[in-house]
């Protein structure tokens, strides 16, 4: 009996053994699992990709390819369940083959037609170009668009081949994967003769201009001509308008922030005021845009301002301006380039068109911590005749250090409209010092002016014991308007402060 007995606890404790065994290899596997697959990790960003290539034969004697580009994203891709995609960006270069060398090829970028959008290109490394392709935000919103890459090359006496390589991608917000069923799809076809043609006409004309806080808009007209090229269905424009900048800051002010936008940009305007294009751009970047041209039965003659803005945020901040605008004859299928011709008029520095300052109280200036401002008296946004370019000249002295028990106080001025981007724009006063800064409206706005905004004063990191009573600081508000077309018609502006 108690042998029996004994053998049956042999063999139980054997079976567990082999339980416990079999339990830390699931524990063991499950635990290499988890730490490869963790439950409560954040997923990979969603990235769509595609791409697209297309040899390309430029014969003895040819110059100029014309090849158009279209990019097609479906509305799945476009809105996902968790957030906004995009925006989608494209880059096109050019890759030489044993039989063909890329020495001396400029690759450009031009609107497919009238319609479409401009493009700001840059150029990242040499025959390179990047560019953000517009894609409206919301949903059930498919997005195309149709641009022309032209392939210059210096004329040869042998035929050259080459390679044309397009890429696109779409970025999905942190913690959005890829959404199923979606699609970007590319397009690649020759416009023209495959073998080419002469070289595109260029007429160009630029210069150098400088900006400043008190000198915030230079204007330049230019008048272009080209020749005739009845309207069609099908083929490029007749003639696109490049206009490429590069700046330089002249002073040693600190950039404003990562989040704020090219403090220089130019805005190209049509005679009747109408904006057409606009390109923003930093030092040490060389960007493009291209505005097409209409078709015309005969000789045209257009006449456009180039006015160039000062959009950044620090007072003290001064720059130099290069621009360089280009009217280029573009081919089409049974169309020679047409001709081109181009000038500029001396630069405009725009007078102030309005201004005003903040109404002080009864009391004295200006103080509390927070502040809302309403700035009224302004043409509406979508009055195309009358495009103003408006500063708000934020200005705040701070109590002295043993008032407000700290050795910082944070100044955040942002936008309150409910379609505001979100603007970070803040800056820092020592107690006892002034400090200032510029706030473009429509640094926050994507579709409208913002002419409504918060100023609120913080204390960030206290150093001594913080005042019972309430941080007072001491404010003062100045707007300020300039018009990018001549207008004898001042604007009357007002300030609302609560």
């Amino acid at each position: 009996m108690l042998r029996n007995a004994w053998r049956a606890l042999i063999i139980l404790l054997k079976g567990a053994g082999v339980l416990v065994g079999v339990l830390a290899i699931l524990v063991a596997v499950g635990v290499i699992w988890f730490m490869l697959n963790p439950p409560f990790g954040s997923p990979e960003t969603g990235k769509l990709h595609t791409s697209a290539s297309r040899d390309l034969i430029v014969q003895a004697g040819q110059a100029t390819l014309a090849i158009q580009l279209e990019a097609r994203l479906n509305d799945n891709a476009m809105r996902s369940p968790n957030g906004q995609p995009g925006p989608p960006t494209l880059s096109a270069h050019l890759v030489p083959t044993p039989n063909g060398s890329v020495e001396g090829v400029r690759l450009l970028i031009a609107p497919g037609d009238v319609t479409s959008p401009s493009s700001s290109v840059r150029e990242t490394a040499p025959g390179r170009l990047d560019w953000t392709m517009p894609c409206l935000d919301g949903p059930g919103r498919p997005c195309r668009q149709v641009v022309m890459l032209l392939v210059e090359a210096p004329p040869s006496a042998t035929d050259r081949k080459l390679r044309l390589s397009v890429e696109g991608d779409l970025q999905y917000p942190n913690f959005v994967p890829t959404p199923g069923w979606s699609s970007f799809d590319l397009d690649l076809r020759s416009v023209g003769s495959q073998a080419g043609i002469g070289p595109n006409p260029v007429a160009d004309a630029g210069g150098t201009v400088e900006l400043a806080m008190g000198r915030p808009v230079v204007a330049v007209p230019v008048h272009v001509e080209y020749g005739a090229a009845p309207s069609s269905d099908a083929g490029p424009p007749p003639a696109m308008l490049r206009l490429a900048l590069e700046t330089v800051r002249l002073t040693e002010t600190a950039p404003a922030g990562l989040d704020a936008p090219e403090p220089v940009r130019a805005t190209v305007l049509a005679a009747d005021g109408t904006v057409v294009g606009r390109l923003g751009v930093r030092p040490g970047e060389a960007p493009t845009l291209s505005v097409a041209l209409d078709p015309c039965a005969s000789g045209c003659g257009r006449d456009y301002r180039i006015a160039f803005e000062w959009m950044d945020r620090r007072p003290d901040a001064d720059y130099r301006l290069t621009w360089r605008a280009e009217i280029i004859g573009m081919p089409a299928d049974d169309r020679a380039a047409v001709s081109v011709a181009m000038r500029a008029g001396d630069p405009e520095v725009a007078g102030m068109a309005g201004t005003t300052l903040a109404p002080r109280s009864d009391a004295g200036p200006l103080r509390g911590q927070r502040l809302e401002v309403s700035i009224g008296g302004l043409p509406p946004v979508d009055v195309a005749s009358s495009p103003v370019h408006v500063q708000l000249l934020v200005t705040a002295s701070v109590d002295p250090a043993v008032a407000v028990g700290t050795d910082v106080v944070r100044i955040e001025p942002f936008a309150v409209e409910a379609a505001a981007r979100s603007v970070d724009v803040p800056f820092d006063v020592v107690p006892g010092e002034t400090g200032a800064i510029v706030v473009n409206l429509d640094d926050g706005c994507p579709a409208s002016r913002c002419d409504r905004w918060a100023l609120m004063s913080s204390i960030a990191n206290p150093t001594g014991p913080v005042p019972s009573a309430q941080l007072d600081v001491t404010w003062q508000l100045e707007v300020r308007a300039w018009r990018l077309v001549p207008d004898a018609a001042p604007l009357t502006l007002s300030l609302d402060v609560r």
